[in-house]
């Protein structure tokens, strides 16, 4: 498998992620996980925790790093196969009993239609997923775009300042010089240079 197909496979906007990940929740849900050993079952349910592991690693992938580190994503990566292990067993029990159900209506091949849903489900959501994509692109990169500064009242101001002053910790002092002198227009305290009312407060 080249590099480029790799990539792909791990591109939540991909249509070959679309199409790969829809036809291997599709043959899962094929399995009937009562008819298997012991260890056919184990194999089953490790390759539920491999498949949603796959899922939680592809559509992490283009969160942007200062939300979601590398170190997070593979921490959140190995969490949700973890997860998908440990509830495998109450999860083939509703499986079951769903089944069970399709077959009471008189569905005639109740696990095929199981899995036909899954993966048409699949398909729709990943479909919805990538429609949407760019538009949900790192909102939070373009917020500054949109911000409109504004004067702040002298008061406001001296409030701020009074607040500033109480301690020295969390970069106050720092915050506290630009207020008092120097800090470009629009930061922080407001578009118009500090009051001589505010200098003589410090």
């Amino acid at each position: 498998m080249t590099d480029g197909s790799l990539a792909r496979l791990t591109d939540p906007r991909s249509p070959v992620y679309g199409v790969a990940s829809a036809a291997a929740v599709t043959a899962l849900a094929l399995v009937e996980p009562r008819r298997l050993s012991v260890g056919g079952r184990l194999a089953y349910r490790a390759a539920i925790a491999g498949v949603t592991a796959w899922g939680v690693w592809a559509e992490s992938r283009h969160a942007p790093e200062y939300l979601v580190s590398p170190l997070t994503r593979a921490g959140l990566t190995v969490g949700a196969a973890g997860l998908a292990f440990g509830v495998a067993e109450a999860g083939e029990a509703a499986d079951a009993r769903l089944a069970d159900a399709l077959s009471r209506r008189g569905v005639p091949r109740p696990r095929v239609a199981l899995a036909a849903a899954t993966g048409v489900a699949s398909l729709a959501s990943w479909w919805w997923g990538s429609r949407h994509a760019d538009a949900a692109d790192d909102p939070w990169l373009e917020v500054d775009d949109a911000v409109e500064f504004t004067d702040v009242p002298a008061e406001t101001r001296l409030l701020a300042l009074r607040l500033l002053s109480a301690t020295d910790q969390w970069g106050a002092a720092a915050l506290r010089e630009q207020a008092l002198g120097g800090a470009p227009r629009g930061v922080l305290l407001g578009q118009r240079p500090v009051p001589s009312a505010v200098r003589r407060a410090r």
